[in-house]
């Protein structure tokens, strides 16, 4: 399995939301970062990835499920109330045997046209269903990849971006942010072991701090 540990002082949207598809996709993250925002937020996403979307998903769901009881409702409530319409127009109305006939006509026509109106929402309402248990699969799974593979430490302040992959480490004076990366900065080739040994430097100088506070 690959794997990036990486420190950077500050992330952005775009960034965080790289590391997350990377360790959902099955990639180890390990990140040390001393971001406010987007530290506490990508460590969060083990429980919360693509809630939004699973919420939209939910209330489709329960939409249909609206739109099939009214539409239910209505398929029985709108021929019983022209059925009724019928007679009374037949006793009351002087041209009653020319009212009949295309009212008659009418409810079968509600009839038919209700029923399938019915159908095809039954239809839509199981499709939703099986989409939204499938999105339930998907996102868990994916959930499941984030808390095994993103693992956030959060320390304090720090300067830069240091990164060790598996063919290789750099560290740089840009953090991960758009609009740092746009700038120029300082850029240096390291070995894993070198790339591992700042990185630690950053818990080590988090512990000397921890003590002096004691």
């Amino acid at each position: 399995m690959s794997d990036i540990t990486l420190a950077t002082a500050k992330l952005d949207e775009e960034y965080a939301n790289m590391l997350l598809l990377r360790a959902a996709s099955g990639v180890r993250i390990r990140l040390i970062t001393c971001d406010r925002e987007w530290g506490p937020w990508l460590q969060n996403q083990r429980r919360s990835y693509r809630l939004v979307e699973e919420n939209n998903a939910r209330r489709a769901l329960e939409r249909c499920k609206e739109k099939n009881v009214l539409s239910y409702r209505l398929s029985v409530l709108i021929p019983f109330v022209v059925a009724v319409l019928i007679p009374v127009a037949y006793l009351r109305l002087p041209i009653h045997l020319l009212i009949v006939p295309p009212m008659a006509a009418l409810v079968i026509t509600l009839f038919y046209l209700l029923r399938r109106i019915n159908r095809e929402l039954r239809l839509e309402l199981q499709l939703k269903a099986e989409e939204l248990e499938r999105l339930k699969v998907e996102i868990e799974g994916q959930r499941g990849e984030i808390e095994k593979n993103m693992h956030v430490d959060q320390v304090d302040d720090f300067s830069g971006t240091v990164v060790a992959h598996a063919e290789g480490a750099f560290m740089t004076s840009a953090v991960l942010t758009k609009e740092s990366l746009s700038h120029t900065s300082l850029y240096e080739d390291l070995n894993r072991e070198e790339a591992f040994l700042v990185i630690d430097s950053l818990f080590r100088e988090k512990e000397v701090k921890s003590t002096e506070v004691r």
